[in-house]
């Protein structure tokens, strides 16, 4: 055949053979959509003016199609890949390629390829979309000493098997207490008895926030994204340790500015700030002063927490954020490695500056999105 396509005579067909030609033509069509829509990457062909040709089904879960796709139309103002498609208009290139990162509401990468196709009169585009969520948080995990991966994954396989035999020792020490408060036991003995098992109690409890702990701070997170005002969360989060900071008489001292919503998971943020607060109480003197101050600058917020306390020695700086390291009594050293984990998944960072005798400042830095696309250099 020297055409690809060739004018077919009507008139030398039967009915019945047109028939059958459109209904083997539209089983074909619909067996390459089924092919199509089981594929594991995402497929979407769209003409210049944004009306859609096809999408399969990986491309409408990947890119939210219900929030952009109208009467067959991309809403562009409205689709993840606006900046995308805006910059793949004018087809003067072989193949397109970007990296995304969506928060929507929660974080994912996505790989967009973008190959131009001439038909006919009707120049078309194709966009290949893969989703390398991932690769990208494995690609970040490996920048850490695999030693302490390993370790942690170790950790964590031990404190999962550990939580359901916990779960029944505690149950069965309520009960315990419960039958033998209907027991008649002589005064001082039924004393040396309660008092035991409220301290059993208790150490069952304090071992159960301990596993959680650890947990949360090896467990892989993704974060939920909204928009929401930092400035309110930092004051929700220091009326909600006002009761705490009461016992040593501990002022806290807020210097903000008004400033616009941004993108970020604010309960988990609300966590990040109660682990340093609660460290920044424990360390201050009676009667001491926290300062918290939040600046904002190249669309960065940086929110600083400064005590008054005697200070990190410059050995311990490096360690502070190791499983398990602390210089508290009481403490078990997770608190600062959840709230590091928290900011990473924000993007941001934490730095520490302190000089015994002269307090301690933790610095957080978080990067400001107000749009929940950004495409990647």
């Amino acid at each position: 055949m020297d055409k690809l396509y060739e004018y077919i005579d009507p008139s030398r067909y039967s009915e019945e053979d047109i028939k059958n030609t459109i209904r083997d033509l539209k089983s074909s069509k619909d067996l390459f959509e089924r092919l199509l829509n089981i594929v594991a990457e995402g497929i979407m062909v769209i003409t210049q003016n944004c009306e859609l040709v096809f999408i399969n089904q990986c491309a409408k879960i990947l890119l939210n199609s219900d929030k952009w796709l109208v009467d067959g139309k991309v809403d562009t103002s409205r689709c993840i890949l606006q900046d995308i498609i805006a910059n793949t208009k004018k087809m003067d290139f072989l193949t397109y390629h970007r990296e995304l990162e969506v928060l929507d509401p929660k974080l994912k990468y996505l790989d967009i390829s973008c190959i131009p196709f001439e038909k006919d009169e009707a120049p078309l585009l194709i966009y290949l979309i893969k989703d390398i969520t991932k690769q990208k948080l494995e690609s970040d995990q490996k920048l850490m000493n695999p030693t302490f991966i390993d370790n942690l994954t170790f950790g964590a396989g031990i404190a999962h098997e550990l939580g359901n035999p916990l779960a029944s020792l505690s149950l069965h020490a309520q009960l315990l207490k419960r039958s033998l408060s209907k027991i008649d036991i002589p005064g001082k003995k039924s004393n040396e008895i309660h008092k035991s098992l409220d301290i059993l109690n208790k150490e069952l409890i304090r071992l159960d926030e301990t596993i959680t702990q650890f947990l949360d701070a090896v467990r892989p997170t993704n974060p939920q994204f909204s928009l929401f005002n930092i400035h309110d969360t930092l004051k929700s989060t220091i009326e909600t340790l006002g009761e705490t900071a009461k016992e040593k008489r501990i002022t806290f001292h807020l210097e903000s500015y008004e400033n616009e919503d941004f993108l970020m998971d604010e309960m988990r943020l609300k966590q990040a700030f109660t682990n340093i607060l609660l460290n920044a109480i424990e360390a201050s003197p009676l009667r001491g002063t926290i300062t918290i101050a939040l600046q904002e600058k190249d669309e960065v917020c940086s929110i600083s927490f400064t005590d008054q306390g005697e200070g990190i020695q410059h050995s311990q700086i490096s360690k502070i954020f190791d499983p398990y390291y602390t210089t508290k009594e009481s403490g078990n050293g997770l608190g600062l490695l959840i709230t590091y984990r928290i900011i990473k998944d924000h993007g941001g960072s934490i730095s520490v500056k302190s000089k015994p005798g002269s307090g301690t400042s933790f610095i957080l830095s978080i990067p400001i999105r107000k749009k929940a696309v950004k495409l990647l250099p």
